[in-house]
């Protein structure tokens, strides 16, 4: 590639402690399982990493401890190539931690164990990190935090993204999600956070790109009057953590590069479905080359694009 654009993910990075269940416990019930081990994690960094994968510079900022786990987590970014230096290392803090536990199916559950380090202060939003940036990445963990990397990306002239879940947005953030909202190109959901944001299909800007995941059954894509739905790809998933992050990566690569959403959705789907055939969130993120022969070998089978309204 020629010209790809520079990217900036604004965001967590964490370690997941991951576990093998044989089913996901229910309340007040009890499984056994296995620990699996430690693994990079954290959305935006996930999100980085695939970017870097993928062929893209890729920078992400973030906070970590100054602990075994954050100098883990960071090595890990650099191993792939993501630019570090705007990560700040924090004295007064552990690195954020997550629990994670895996079905046979390969679906998760995660238990978040806060820590101020969770997502970066909006003292740590130099300008100079967001400058010969063309697009930045960010989610709503702290929604003072998204709504300034925002203006900062308007700022700079870069595009903007958003991945949105529901355990992200805090009681008093709902009031600022509107006003960030309104500044993203493009905002990522999954099935259960869209079906929880009834206010996002009610109320949709014409220049906002909302692409949902639906997991096994594919993605869709909406803005204005197109909507664009694509299949997944079976696969024998062993992990399913970090797909969604994944998918947006690989999505936004194409979308960057003035693709048309459908063909997208075909390489963020087979990208996502690629991801979760090892465990860990970065352990899987493919290149670009393993997505295409993934996509040569599959011969996808994808749908037309439907009109407004379509499901």
């Amino acid at each position: 590639m020629t010209n790809q654009p520079s990217i900036l993910c604004v965001g967590d990075i964490d370690l997941d402690y991951m576990y093998s269940v044989g089913s996901l416990p229910q309340s007040g019930g009890k499984v056994s399982g296995h620990y699996l081990g430690k693994f990079p994690g954290g959305m935006a960094a996930n999100t980085a990493v695939g970017f870097a994968r993928h062929g893209y510079s890729s920078r992400m900022l973030g906070s970590v401890g100054a602990d075994p786990e954050g100098r883990e987590a960071l090595a890990a970014l650099r191993a792939v190539g993501v630019d570090t230096s705007y990560c700040r290392i924090r004295k007064d803090a552990p690195t954020f931690t997550c629990l994670v536990l895996v079905d046979e199916r390969g679906e998760k559950t995660l238990i978040r164990l806060g820590t101020p380090a969770f997502m970066p202060e909006i003292s740590d939003l130099h300008g100079e990190a967001f400058a010969g940036i063309d697009h930045v990445h960010t989610n709503f963990g702290v929604p003072s935090v998204a709504r300034e990397t925002v203006r900062l990306a308007r700022e700079k002239g870069a595009s903007v993204s958003l991945d949105l879940e529901m355990a992200d947005i805090p009681a008093e953030g709902w009031p600022m999600l509107d006003e960030v909202l309104a500044e993203v190109d493009v905002l990522f959901l999954n099935e259960a956070s869209e079906r929880s944001l009834p206010e996002v299909r009610a109320w949709q800007p014409p220049h906002l790109a909302v692409v949902t995941t639906l997991g096994k059954d594919g993605a869709r894509y909406r803005k204005g009057e197109v909507l664009v739905r694509v299949p997944g790809h079976p696969v024998e998933a062993v992990d399913t953590t970090g797909a969604g992050d994944c998918f947006a990566s690989v999505f936004l690569s194409h979308y960057l590069e003035v693709e048309e959403p459908e063909e997208c959705l075909r390489w963020a789907n087979a990208a996502a479905a690629l991801n979760t055939l090892t465990y860990g969130a970065q352990g899987g993120p493919p290149d670009r080359e393993a997505v295409q022969r993934f996509l040569e070998d599959s011969s996808p089978v994808t749908n037309p694009p439907c009109g407004a309204g379509g499901q």
